[in-house]
């Protein structure tokens, strides 16, 4: 199911294997090609949304990554330049660097009205049946993305909906 955000520039896409296929498989289909036969299969239709509240959090220390990544100078003394917000070259160097994440989703937060559901494409017109049900009763996956260019900000799984 596909949740816009206010504004619609932001949508959150929940994925809701089959039963009983692993989630982990399907974390491991999500390429950019995968995740587009996901989108593929998105189709306008009344949902019947339960998704459960949920909080994820997700914290990193980044400083070897960035170093391995060739960016050094900031950690060092002798070749910092951080003089724009300190007095003199070498004054003022970085330590650490840490990244955290935050996710709460909420019944207030997402309007489920305006919801695309998962469904089969049909390829002659039908008038629309009754409402799709999405039920997040297991294990599940979460992307939040910039609907223009389909960057993902935002992904994880919740394990115990």
């Amino acid at each position: 199911v596909d949740l816009p955000y206010a504004g619609n520039r932001f949508a959150m896409l929940v994925l809701l294997p089959a039963p009983g296929q692993p989630v982990a498989g399907v974390v491991q289909s999500l390429s950019e090609k995968g995740l587009g036969v996901w989108e593929a299969n998105l189709a306008e239709r009344e949902v019947t949304l339960f998704l459960p509240r949920f909080t994820c959090t997700w914290s990193r220390e980044c400083t070897q990554t960035l170093q391995a990544l060739g960016m050094t100078a900031l950690f060092d003394a002798a070749a910092a330049d951080l003089s724009g917000l300190a007095g003199q070259p070498g004054e003022l160097v970085v330590s650490a660097v840490v990244h955290k994440a935050f996710i709460e989703v909420a019944e207030e937060g997402t309007e489920a009205a305006a919801a695309t559901g998962v469904v089969m494409k049909i390829t002659a017109f039908r008038p629309p049946g009754p409402p799709v049900v999405f039920r997040a009763d297991r294990p599940f996956i979460y992307l939040i993305r910039e609907r223009a260019s389909g960057c993902v900000l935002f992904a994880g799984v919740v394990n115990k909906p």
